[in-house]
């Protein structure tokens, strides 16, 4: 009788500690999920504001480089222009940031969330990279056009040649910058439906 209460006793131990240990688990996994969702919405609303300030000022850049083509088109008619024209060239550079879906990838935080979210978090940051890509394009596109015009200032003193090498550039650049407000637009949305409230996962 005694050998039998010692095995129920042993065996109900044993019950009573791997269920804690699945509680605990499970109560670890939920944690870890929850916290993964946050990391990611927070790095995900950061970089959306930093958007919304790159869509702001992309149109004036836009722009400021369409008045800086029409001075190289009078340069390199050969036609004098007018150094007093304001026409500065700049590009406001987004730093796009994906460390926390980096770290959710690496530590399975992201096998925990629901299908949906992971699906809407991954085409957010899938988007985000091909801007990124692009972005990168546009500064070497700016950097080649700034070797011959510097910010605007050496227009004036172009040669015809001169001008019409740096409209080659110039026409490169315009077309990444419209190409970065359209692309733009989609990696907004893309933020948006990745904010949206996440279903209940299991």
């Amino acid at each position: 009788m005694k050998s039998t209460k010692i095995k129920a006793l042993a065996t109900f131990a044993l019950v009573f500690i791997t269920a804690t240990l699945i509680v605990g688990v499970v109560i670890h996994r939920r944690h870890l999920r929850s916290a993964a969702e946050a990391g990611l919405r927070k790095e995900i609303s950061e970089n959306n504001d930093g958007l919304q300030q790159m869509r702001e000022s992309l149109p004036k850049e836009i722009d400021n480089l369409t008045a800086i083509v029409t001075l190289m088109t009078e340069r390199e008619a050969g036609r004098p222009t007018d150094e007093r024209t304001p026409a500065k060239l700049g590009l406001a550079v987004m730093a796009f940031t994906n460390a926390n879906w980096q770290a959710a990838s690496a530590t399975g935080a992201v096998e925990l969330m629901n299908y949906q979210s992971v699906e809407r978090f991954a085409g957010a940051y899938f988007e985000q990279a091909r801007l990124a890509q692009l972005q990168t394009a546009t500064l070497e596109s700016m950097m080649g056009l700034t070797s011959y015009v510097g910010h605007g200032e050496r227009i004036a003193s172009m040669t015809p040649e001169q001008a019409r090498l740096a409209d080659v550039q110039a026409q490169l650049l315009l077309a990444h910058l419209r190409m970065m407000l359209r692309m733009s637009e989609g990696v907004q949305g893309a933020y948006k439906e990745a904010l949206a409230p996440a279903a209940k996962a299991e």
